[in-house]
């Protein structure tokens, strides 16, 4: 083995005050997923920078329920994603916070069928209230019987008339209502078109329509 075929590992030095990029940037000369992360924040920078670069943001699994919402809200209104495609789950289960409703830390380990009888959701360590999770499909089913049942609408049109609702009244959800609207993002189709699934309708999709600013977090 050539040694000047590779990089020398350095240990992180922990010292006062460093901030976050100066810790990703010595991550980078470690090894693992230390080093791992440190590559994904260096190529989503080169991303950012790059104007003419789409970002696409895949928002799977339920992490609107983990707290994670305000980080996606910064990426958005910070033009840090061109186009984000998100899940159902994470689209309807937000809006249980925006309608002044909570969720709660949990233990993964729980006994479902004893959550279930308390009127209780797990979404692995995290608990929400059915009646929260019911009264939030109802909310949808009252905007889904506002529609025109003669027409076939596209995700791109759905979302648009759906934040729109919800922006009426008072309720600003991050992606569908003002939030959306103050990020100045446009909706769009996702990959596949809406389906039903229960009260409301699932498959999303967000296109910007102007150019991302080139300037970094």
């Amino acid at each position: 083995m050539e040694k000047n075929e590779y990089s020398k590992v350095r240990a992180i030095e922990v010292e006062a005050p460093k901030t976050v990029s100066e810790l990703l940037y010595s991550m980078s000369n470690t090894g693992f997923q230390g080093r791992s992360l440190a590559r994904v924040a260096e190529v989503y920078e080169r991303m950012i920078k790059a104007p003419e670069t789409g970002i696409l943001f895949g928002y799977a699994g339920s992490l609107s329920t983990t707290g994670q919402w305000k980080v996606i809200n910064w990426l958005i209104e910070n033009r840090y994603i061109d186009i984000l495609v998100s899940t159902g789950a994470n689209i309807t289960e937000d809006i249980v916070e925006a309608m002044g409703r909570s969720y709660w830390q949990g233990i993964p380990t729980a006994d479902d069928e004893m959550l279930f009888r308390e009127g209780i959701n797990r979404y692995y360590d995290v608990y929400g209230l059915e009646t929260d999770y019911l009264e939030m499909t109802e909310m949808i089913a009252e905007f889904i019987v506002t529609l025109d049942e003669s027409y076939n609408y596209s995700s791109k049109e759905f979302l648009r008339l759906f934040g729109k609702w919800l922006g009426d009244r008072g309720k600003e959800h991050r992606y569908g209502g003002g939030q959306l609207r103050r990020a100045r993002l446009l909706p769009g189709h996702c990959r596949q078109p809406l389906r039903r699934r229960g009260t409301y309708c699932e498959g999303q999709g967000l296109f910007p329509h102007h150019r991302r600013h080139e300037r970094l977090c």
